[in-house]
C-alpha cells in the first residue's frame, strides 16, 4: 500500500454500527462505514508516532479535525476555484486516494452517501418483546400476574404515520420503561403536531392521554412493549440514536422520521434560508445526516460546547429549500 504506515489520531471517531467512537475502541467485532459501505474490521493496529502529522478541518463541520500522518490515504476530489474563498469540484474525475499532506483548500473531501434500499416493510413487536407476551388475535399480549393485560397490534407497519412517531419521539419525547410511558412535550399551539402522536397511538391500538398547562402541552402514550422496544432501538435521553438499517427501511417512513425530528427539534435561521435542527445527542445527528444525504440534501454539522458544564448540543444545518422536500 503506497500509503503505509497508516496513522490517525487515537481520538479521531469513526463511524460503526454501534455508533460514532474512537478509533482507539474499534474492534475486530465492529463493522465501519466506509467509501465501499459498511465493512467487517478485520484487524486492529497502533503505534508510537514520533514523526510529522496533518491536521485537517472541514469546511462543513467542526465535530472533529482529523490529525493523521502526512503518507495517510484520503478519498477526496481536487477541485478549483472559482472566485476567493469558493471552490467547485469536477464530478467527472470521481473520488480519489491523496495524501493526507497534499489535501488543501481546493479539495473535497468524501463521505460515502447511503442509498435507501427499503427491505424492511414492518415490524414484529412480539418477536423483539421477549418473554412473557403472547399473540393473540393479531395483538401482542403481556399478561400480568393479576391477570390483566395489556395489548398493542403485532405488526406495525414502517409508513410515515409511524416514522413521524418516531420523529417526534427523538426530539421531544420521554419513556418510563417501569410503567410504559411514552411522554411527548409541545407547546400548547402545536395540535397538528399532537393530533398526529394521538392517531397513530388509535391505530395500533393503544392508549393516550393530553395535558395542556397555560403553553405547556403533554401527549403520553402507554404501552410498556412499546416503550422497551423504543429504548432498545432508538435509545433514550442522551443516549438517543437511529439504528445502523434506518436506510433498510421504506422511503416514507426514512422521510417521517426527519420530518418529526425537524418538526421537533428544528428552526429557521433570521433569514430562513436554513433550518438547524438542534440535539444533545452525536449518534442521533450523525444519523440524520446521513440519513438527509440518502435524500440528495448535504448539511453543515456542528457542535457548540457549553462552559458552564452542560451537555454539548450537536447542530445539523440544511438550506430551506432542500429540506422543504421533506417537510411540506
Amino acid at each position: 500500500d503506497a500509503f503505509n504506515p497508516l496513522c490517525v489520531h487515537p481520538s479521531t471517531l469513526v463511524r460503526t454500527k454501534r455508533g460514532m467512537i474512537p478509533i482507539v475502541e474499534v474492534t475486530n467485532s465492529d463493522y465501519v462505514l466506509t467509501h465501499g459501505g459498511w465493512c467487517a474490521v478485520n484487524a486492529t493496529l497502533s503505534r508510537d508516532a514520533d514523526e510529522t502529522v496533518v491536521s485537517l478541518r472541514l469546511a462543513l463541520s467542526n465535530i472533529q479535525h482529523l490529525t493523521l500522518s502526512k503518507d495517510h490515504g484520503v478519498w477526496a476530489i481536487k477541485g478549483r476555484q472559482i472566485r476567493s474563498g469558493h471552490f467547485e469540484h469536477s464530478s467527472s474525475l470521481g473520488p480519489m486516494w491523496l495524501r493526507a499532506d497534499g489535501i488543501g483548500y481546493d479539495t473535497f473531501i468524501g463521505y460515502p452517501i447511503q442509498q435507501i434500499t427499503p427491505s424492511i416493510p414492518s415490524i414484529d413487536l412480539l418477536a423483539l418483546s421477549g418473554e412473557g407476551y403472547i399473540e393473540k388475535d393479531g395483538c401482542v399480549i403481556r399478561v400480568h400476574h393479576s391477570g390483566r393485560s395489556a395489548k398493542i397490534s403485532r405488526h406495525i407497519e414502517l409508513d410515515e404515520a409511524f416514522g413521524e412517531f418516531i420523529g417526534f419521539y427523538l426530539s421531544e419525547g420521554s419513556i418510563g420503561l417501569k410503567n410504559g410511558s411514552i411522554s411527548f412535550a409541545f407547546h400548547s399551539k402545536e395540535v397538528e403536531f399532537m393530533e398526529k402522536i394521538e392517531a397513530f397511538a388509535s391505530r395500533i391500538g393503544i392508549g393516550y392521554t393530553r395535558e395542556v398547562d397555560g403553553n405547556r402541552a403533554k401527549v403520553v402514550v402507554r404501552s410498556l412493549v412499546l416503550a422497551r422496544i423504543l429504548f432498545s432501538i432508538f435509545g433514550r435521553a442522551k443516549s438517543k440514536r437511529l439504528p445502523h438499517w434506518i436506510l433498510s427501511c421504506p422511503e416514507e417512513f426514512v422521510r417521517g422520521v426527519i420530518r418529526g425530528w425537524i418538526f421537533g427539534d428544528g428552526h429557521y435561521q433570521k433569514d430562513r434560508t436554513a433550518i438547524r435542527t438542534c440535539t444533545v445527542c452525536l449518534d442521533l445527528a450523525q444519523g440524520m445526516r446521513e440519513a438527509l444525504l440518502a435524500f440528495g440534501i448535504i448539511s453543515s454539522f456542528y457542535v457548540t460546547r457549553k462552559t458552564d458544564g452542560r451537555s454539548p448540543s450537536y447542530v445539523v444545518s440544511t438550506t430551506s429549500v432542500s429540506t422543504d422536500i421533506l417537510t411540506n
